[in-house]
């Protein structure tokens, strides 16, 4: 759990959970964006997923993972 829910925050665990599996920025955050914001561009995701808040952040994840099905 990422607590606060802030930009940094968040930045900082993504960057952990990333670096630990050897991953790139990249592979995830272009796949989040469409899951949070509905594009592959905008605004500094973090920032938008902190202003959202974590409820309605986790609410979008659900929804994309479940049209994924």
């Amino acid at each position: 759990t990422i607590e606060p829910f802030t930009a940094h925050a968040i930045h900082d665990a993504i960057a952990q959970f990333l670096n630990e599996r050897g991953l790139g920025f990249g592979l995830l955050m272009n796949a989040l964006r469409i899951c949070i914001v509905g594009s592959s561009t905008g605004a500094d995701l973090t920032e938008i997923m902190e202003i959202i808040g974590k409820d309605e952040t986790l609410k979008r994840i659900d929804k994309a993972l479940l049209t994924l099905k």
